[in-house]
């Protein structure tokens, strides 16, 4: 009696695909950037040159621009294990959103892979293709974003992996908890404010009757990335974007989270209605399909303003080396070329920023590109208003671009 054989496609060519489509869409897609992944930027931005020099100055070059990067950390009030990952990337393939973009999609890819083995461990039946799907549409964000969360959602994984497989085979118990202790340390060294999130491993080692093993080696990687954090400890400024801080935080929960959330939609999914289930797989996608595209479109607006502007038309500027703007204009700089003040490098007093204005009296017009909440500049465009009429005007990602021209 012949019986039909059901073919399915490998896993191992699923992810392939996978991966093709990402890299696809980041190939044909000019994704705008935000602010954080403009801050990831700044923070591996070489400075000294390292190629196509004398093999002693790549070294010194190297060397300088570690150190500038190592100094920048505190900035974001992150951890230095992604940015020294990501740093090491860059200085390989190029600082391009194309290749920094390629660093997530690799690491998410390879954590999705992850995930399903950690599905299969609670059901090895049908759960492998539920998995890459629901995985696939819940990692977008973490995908496609220049940031920590996809190395963070590797790390988390493997960590995850590492947990389950400790605490169900006991014949391996010494390796598969030095790689849970290992993964588990990476990961809050990439994102320390995932602690809490992270209990969540406590309640599966409880389930297995670990819990108290478990709290050793919690308690272990705590002690391990604790001097580090110390020498990394955030900047003032970092502590003042609490806003950035905190929406990074959600995100990087989130994304630690990611491998149990899969499993109870897919290996879990008699306990939820279906509705729910793909309704919320549904609505996660499309959120971070809009956090990605929803992003200020800077190149229209550098583009916008440099063909209003001559270049022999002085401006004044304060842009934050961390935004996407300085980003863009460390690539190809128009804004910031010609007659430009930048009044953003330290705290000028009044007379200093009337002595500039007055040296520039003169120009028939005056471009000011400052931030709007900024209390060391707020006194310039009200300055300029005294004598000159503002005949351009936009707002645009926290910056206030303007054109003032001499009355009459």
């Amino acid at each position: 009696m012949l019986t039909e054989r059901h073919n399915t496609i490998p896993l191992a060519v699923q992810i392939a695909v996978l991966l093709f489509l990402f890299i696809t869409v980041i190939t044909l897609l000019d994704l705008p950037i935000n602010h954080s992944e403009s801050q990831s930027l700044w923070v591996v931005d070489d400075t000294a040159p390292m190629w196509d020099v004398a093999p002693r100055d790549t070294l010194r070059g190297i060397r300088a621009n570690v150190t500038d990067m190592l100094d920048r950390i505190p900035e974001t009030g992150l951890p230095p294990v992604y940015f020294v990952v990501f740093d090491t990337w860059t200085m390989l393939f190029g600082e391009t959103l194309f290749t920094a973009r390629l660093l997530s999609v690799l690491a998410t890819v390879g954590a999705i892979a992850v995930i399903i083995r950690v599905t299969s461990h609670f059901d090895r039946t049908n759960s492998r293709q539920q998995a890459l799907i629901i995985a696939s549409l819940l990692a977008i964000f973490p995908a496609l974003t220049i940031h920590i969360y996809g190395v963070l959602l590797l790390c988390a994984s493997i960590a995850a992996l590492a947990l389950i497989n400790w605490c169900n085979q006991p014949q391996t118990t010494l390796f598969h908890a030095l790689i849970y202790l290992l993964s588990l340390t990476i990961t809050l060294l990439i994102a320390h404010v995932t602690v809490p999130m992270l209990l969540v491993h406590g309640l599966v080692a409880w389930r297995a009757q670990r819990l108290r093993y478990w709290g050793i080696l919690f308690t272990l990687s705590l002690i391990i990335i604790t001097p580090i954090m110390v020498i990394f400890a955030p900047s003032d400024t970092a502590i003042l974007t609490s806003i950035s801080a905190l929406q990074t935080a959600v995100l990087a929960g989130l994304t630690v989270s990611l491998p149990f959330i899969v499993v109870v939609f897919t290996v879990k999914s008699r306990l939820l209605l279906p509705i729910f289930r793909y309704g919320s797989v549904g609505l996660i996608a499309t959120i971070s399909i809009v956090l990605i595209l929803n992003k200020p479109d800077w190149q229209s607006t550098i583009t916008e303003v440099d063909n209003l502007r001559d270049d022999t038309t002085p401006a004044l500027s304060a842009i934050d080396p961390q935004s996407a703007l300085a980003y863009y204009e460390r690539q190809d700089a128009r804004l910031s070329r010609g007659i430009t003040v930048d009044v953003g490098w330290r705290v000028f007093t009044p007379d200093e920023i009337d002595t500039i204005l007055n040296n520039m009296r003169r120009a028939s017009s005056i471009w000011v590109i400052l931030p709007e909440d900024d209390p060391n500049t707020a006194e310039i465009p009200q300055l300029l208003a005294q004598t000159r009429t503002s005949t351009y005007s936009q707002r645009f990602d926290g910056l206030h671009i303007q054109r003032f021209d001499l009355n009459g």
